[in-house]
């Protein structure tokens, strides 16, 4: 919000038509603490990112059976799958 020069006087005009104000210092009650209300949809995102955390960075179970599927042979690639998910990415980060 922006305050012309004019608005400025204005209410400097309205101040010393006012007179002095003074205030009782001792009246005046101090703020209460800050507080933060979260919705409940915002309690939602809090427990999903602490699951989400909770989680281990690697999952050891899939990583063995995809090294035996590997050593074993039986490891094989979708080159088209791998493609698709490529492009679906680079679109993704386009649209952002």
């Amino acid at each position: 919000m922006r305050i012309s020069i004019d608005e400025a006087r204005n209410v400097a005009r309205l101040y010393q038509a006012e007179g002095e104000v003074s205030i009782d210092l001792a009246s005046v009650t101090p703020p209460t603490t800050d507080a933060v209300t979260l919705t409940d949809d915002a309690e939602l995102v809090k427990e999903v990112l602490a699951e989400v955390k909770a989680q281990p960075d690697i999952r050891d179970e899939r990583v063995t059976e995809l090294k035996a599927a590997y050593e074993s042979g039986q490891y094989t690639v979708d080159a088209k799958a791998v493609a698709d998910a490529i492009v679906r990415r680079a679109l993704a980060d386009r649209i952002k």
